[in-house]
This record gives C-alpha cells, structure tokens and sequence, in this order.
C-alpha cells in the first residue's frame, strides 16, 4: 500500500493542463543517461510514403550487435518485440526511452525496434498511427535487415503506446496485409472521454492524485485528434470498436492507482469475448508509468516475468494467477539492491497427494545435503561486500510456521539461506536469492 506521506507528496505533484514544450523539455531529461554509451544498438528508417520514419533497433547481447554489424547474423528464428514508447501522443521519443529498450532486449533476450512516430499536435490523429502500421508492415513481411519470422514478432507499448498497439491490430486485420501474432499492452489508453462522463471508475478513484490525472488525460485526447470524429474512430479509441475479432494474443498489464486501469482491463474482456486469447494483470500498488523505472524496480520484475511467458508462447489457460516467478526468469531479473518490502525470497511449492512424513522429508533432505555439502553456508557481511561462509549448520525440516515468503536472511543471525517446512500434504523449500547465484540452487530437489 502507498503510504500517507507517499500519498500527500503525490497529491502535490498531480495537477491538470499539458504544456507541450514544458514537458517535451521534462521528458527529454531522460536523454541523460551515463549509461547510453555502453546500449547496444544502430539507427535505421522505413518509409511511410514520402516519410522517412526513424527506428532504433537495441540488440539483446554484444555478440548479436557485432554480428550485426559485420553482416554475418542469420537471426530468423530470433525473436523481435516492436516497442510503441508512450507520452500522450504528445511528449517522448525513443531518445528518452532508451533504457527502457536496452533493459528490455537484455532481459528477455529479444531484439527490440523502437519507433519515433510523428507526435501531436504537430501531427495529428492519425499520422503517428499510420507511421506505426507502415513500420509494423515493413517488419511482418520481412523486407527488413532483421528478417525475423513474423511468428516471432510482438508488439509492444505503454499508455498512448499501448492504444497504438491495439489501434495497429484491429488497423492490420482490417487490411489484410499482415497480422501479430502477440501483443503486450501497458496500462493502455484505449477510451476517448477522461471527464466525468467517462463510465469507468477509475478515472474517479484515480484521476487527480497519483501523477496522471485525468485532466491530463482530456488534454491529450484534445491534442491527439483532429475533430470530434476523430473520437468516434475504433482507431483512436480501440475500446469503442464494434468488432474485436481476430486479434492477436493479448497481455495487458493495469496499475493499481492509475485512471486508465479499469478501461485497460474492460478492453481486455471485450476482446476475450471476442473469442481472443487474453490475460489481464493488475500490478498492486503500482501508478501510471512505472515500466520506465527500471529492471529492479520489482512492479517492473513482475511484469517482465509475464511479458516473457506470453513472448515464450506460454498460456495460462485461464488459471488462477500466481504470485511466484519461474526461477530462470527470477534469478535473471531479481534486483541485486533491495529495499525494506523486499523479502529477498524464492519459494518453491508441491502439493503431494498424501501427508507429508517429516521422517521421510528429512531423510530425503539429508541425503541431498550429502550431494549438494555447498549449500551449507551463511550469509556474512564484510566491510564492502557480502560473502557465503561455510557452516556446520545442518538443516531441520519443520512444520510450516512463518508467513509464505518471510525473511530467512537476518542480520547478525547465523542461519542457513534456505528452509524446507511441511503442512499437511504440501512441502516447500524457500530460500534466498544469493543462493542461486553461486551454487544453482534449483538443483536442491
């Protein structure tokens, strides 16, 4: 929960109005970044007519950049996520995402191809969109330098990079020249009303404290269109669209405190009952434009996690949401610093169909400490760093009695970095991130 001190300094940062070059010259702050130099990445463009739309293509690792660069790359059967930046259809530009494009391709190991498309009100609905849709178009047919299968490209975008998205997607299947196969909606735009008219609560509940108000909101719809028939057009506003068939897989990500939480959610169910494929996460706790705070900021850690099961082609199926991440994506992407909510704690969970017998449980244990004696270490802290020191602690298996993902590192406490417990017919093993970092601890059982 955001607590109240969090609460009042957010409430002063929130007010209404858009001033165009004030916060053009805000968001482009984040052009300072120490870290640029070192993104792997090239410049490129495609043409939209006589438009030459600027693209920037961030390559996951420093083999793939420099084969790239010396021609000797056959990356087909890679895989490629188009990023749609947000920013109202007003402010950013692929500049001011960089991190966010490297961090991506990084962590999931995906080229990413960003698109600086025209901005209003410089250029109005639709141009940005119809910059977006001819680059998307150039990508899926493969007459492009990254001659991806066009199965293993996803679209990509958050709030009006989002609405982009899903504009591109009812746009291409109504053209007929080309069609996703996934995409990833983040805390998208998808309606056209922000006043009080606006049938979702969460423009109310969540429109004047938390940053993005829905004043902002009003202001760039005003900005974005043309006229009021602009407003009108499922292309603007793909939640008023008549038809929401024959769309790609969808994963949307809301945030908890945003005023376009409940319109991205209601999207999503109107294109499940649409008979699309779809899966809807909301991030606790989390406001509008998290995603560019960076990988271990841990809203983002959960939603990397989901961008990469959906990316890896795989599907809930309409199962109850887990809390828990896979352990390759978790050890790839837990924060290194954590902060005070952190619990620092991977949980490993089996139900069997019988009680447990601790006796057995704790022979099987034994004999896996025989073959793995490396685990036997506590976490010390030196003068700049910590370390793993060996121990003679052998470990107990106990009753279940401390909250699912409860500290096990304590400072100053000599204790093992893992626990196995039992309840009934389930057991766990939970243990710390550090573990896996030095000794693979997904080989315990």
């Amino acid at each position: 929960m955001i607590n109240q001190t969090a609460k009042k300094i957010l409430k002063a940062l929130s007010f209404d109005g858009v001033e165009v070059e004030a916060f053009r010259h805000m968001a482009d702050l984040k052009r300072l970044d120490p870290m640029k130099i070192f993104y792997k990445k090239i410049d490129e463009k495609i043409y939209n007519g006589s438009h030459a739309v600027p693209i920037r293509i961030f390559f996951p690792t420093e083999k793939s950049f420099r084969e790239s660069e010396e021609k000797k790359h056959n990356i087909q059967d890679k895989k490629m996520l188009l990023f749609i930046h947000g920013g109202g259809w007003v402010t950013e530009s692929i500049d001011n995402y960089e991190r966010i494009c490297a961090r991506l391709a990084n962590a999931t190991g995906q080229y990413v191809v960003a698109v600086e498309y025209r901005l209003a009100p410089e250029d109005k609905f639709p141009a940005g969109l119809e910059d977006c849709y001819a680059v998307a178009k150039t990508l899926y047919s493969g007459d492009f330098m990254l001659n991806i299968k066009p199965e293993n490209i996803t679209l990509i975008g958050d709030s009006a990079g989002g609405n982009l998205c899903a504009a591109l997607s009812l746009m291409a299947r109504d053209c007929g020249e080309f069609m996703p196969k996934r995409q990833i909606l983040i805390y998208p735009a998808t309606y056209n009303d922000y006043t009080e008219n606006s049938p979702f609560p969460s423009v109310r509940e969540n429109g004047t404290d938390y940053l993005l108000t829905a004043g902002k909101m009003q202001d760039y719809i005003d900005l974005y269109a043309r006229n009021k028939e602009d407003k009108k057009n499922p292309y603007f506003a793909p939640y008023i669209a008549e038809d929401l068939a024959n769309q790609p897989d969808t994963l949307i990500l809301t945030c908890e405190f945003d005023p376009l939480r409940d319109e991205g959610e209601a999207y999503g169910k109107r294109l499940k009952e649409a008979g699309n494929y779809v899966e809807i996460h909301r991030i606790k706790d989390a406001l509008h434009g998290y995603f560019a705070l960076g990988i271990k900021q841990l809203h983002v850690q959960e939603s990397f996690t989901y961008i990469q099961l959906i990316t890896e082609g795989t599907k809930h199926c309409g199962k109850k949401k887990t809390r828990w991440r896979k352990l390759d994506n978790a050890a790839k992407l837990y924060s290194a610093a954590s902060n005070k909510k952190d619990t620092r704690v991977f949980r490993f969970y089996c139900e069997l169909k019988e009680e447990v017998n601790p006796d057995v449980l704790q022979e099987a244990l034994n004999q896996t400490i025989e073959t793995f004696p490396t685990f036997l270490m506590v976490l010390r802290k030196g003068l700049f760093w910590h370390y793993l020191e060996p121990c003679n602690l052998r470990p107990i298996v106990k009753e279940e009695y401390k909250e699912p993902c409860s500290r096990l590192y304590i400072k100053d406490k000599k204790t093992l970095l893992f626990e196995v417990t039992y309840y009934k017919k389930a057991n766990q093993l939970r243990s710390i991130p550090c573990i896996d970092r030095w000794h693979r601890s997904d080989r315990i059982f």
